[in-house]
């Protein structure tokens, strides 16, 4: 892995990793950043070392910004600040954040919205599909598991109940993970 962006002190930096993936994700974003400040890898060193206001770590949010006017993710723009954080850790000028701003940094909202059931959807959905598929179905919603506890049961679980007694069935103990926005 050699790194070849023409500018030293950025291409040093590049070349000082060990994994061939954060290799390549790096140059990426280096990349990006020496385009978005039109600065030399030595020259955005000199500004750090002679920065008394955190300027250079007000601009990380407008390289935030930048990144997500292009249509990148904010999981992206959170690993492009990573990888620029990383280049002025490895010259011993690390990046200092108050606690609020490197929330606002490392800010992610979901893309997608979770669909809640209602009875009759699980109505229609018990009676179509395979026999297999309605049963899953039913065990998932009679024992309440969200889709994360569901996939954690297995078969030996299920093989020794016993179907002739009368509803509820006892699956025993089953440890549920912690919900993440409870």
């Amino acid at each position: 892995m050699k790194s070849n962006l023409n500018d030293m002190v950025a291409d040093e930096f590049l070349n000082s990793q060990t994994k061939e993936g954060t290799f390549k994700t790096y140059k990426t974003q280096m990349k990006q950043y020496l385009e978005f400040t039109g600065k030399t890898g030595q020259e955005l060193l000199d500004i750090k070392r002679n920065d008394k206001d955190f300027q250079v770590e007000t601009t990380m949010f407008g390289y935030r910004k930048f990144l997500l006017g292009k249509g990148k993710s904010e999981n992206y723009a959170t690993s492009s600040i990573g990888a620029i954080r990383g280049f002025y850790s490895y010259f011993r000028m690390p990046l200092q954040f108050r606690r609020q701003e490197s929330r606002k940094l490392t800010e992610k909202n979901r893309s997608t919205t979770d669909y809640v059931f209602d009875k009759e959807d699980l109505s229609k959905m018990a009676l179509s599909g395979s026999l297999k598929e309605r049963c899953v179905l039913l065990v998932g919603k009679s024992i309440g598991l969200r889709a994360s506890d569901f996939l954690t049961l297995n078969f030996g679980q299920l093989r020794s109940l016993k179907l002739e007694v009368e509803a509820p069935i006892a699956l025993g103990e089953i440890a549920t993970s912690a919900r993440a926005n409870a």
